[in-house]
Formats: C-alpha cells, sequence, structure tokens
C-alpha cells in the first residue's frame, strides 16, 4: 500500500537491531540493539515488527498491560 520502504536487521547471537531503513523517521534505527525477550523493534511505514522470544516460554515482564 502506497509507498514501499526498504529494512535490513542484523542479527547476532547478542542482539538483534535495524542497520539501516529508507523510512522517513528513522525510529526503527534509532531504537538501536535489542537482546532481551519481550523487546521489540517497530518500522510502522513498513509494516515491520522485530521482536524477540524467549525458547524456553519465560519472559522479563512483571506484567503486561494492553
Amino acid at each position: 500500500v502506497g509507498d514501499r520502504y526498504s529494512v535490513t536487521v542484523e542479527i547476532t547471537p547478542d542482539a538483534v537491531w535495524v542497520q539501516s531503513a529508507t523510512c522517513p523517521n528513522q525510529d526503527c534505527v534509532r531504537t538501536g540493539k535489542i537482546s532481551a525477550a519481550g523487546r521489540s523493534i517497530v518500522c510502522l511505514p513498513s509494516r515491520v515488527v522485530v521482536e524477540l522470544e524467549s525458547s524456553d516460554g519465560s519472559s522479563d515482564f512483571d506484567a503486561v498491560s494492553g
């Protein structure tokens, strides 16, 4: 829908981050590296969500609010 943007995601054993994006606001790039379960990076213009999940189903959350 509308403009299309490119997002480059880097993945290492220690972290995940958006290396570059062609979206106008660059919020996804400025989010920086994430490395804990439950953390996410969102690029709304390109409709991309990167979310880390625990392999054992546990999370770092004390509570979740919607």
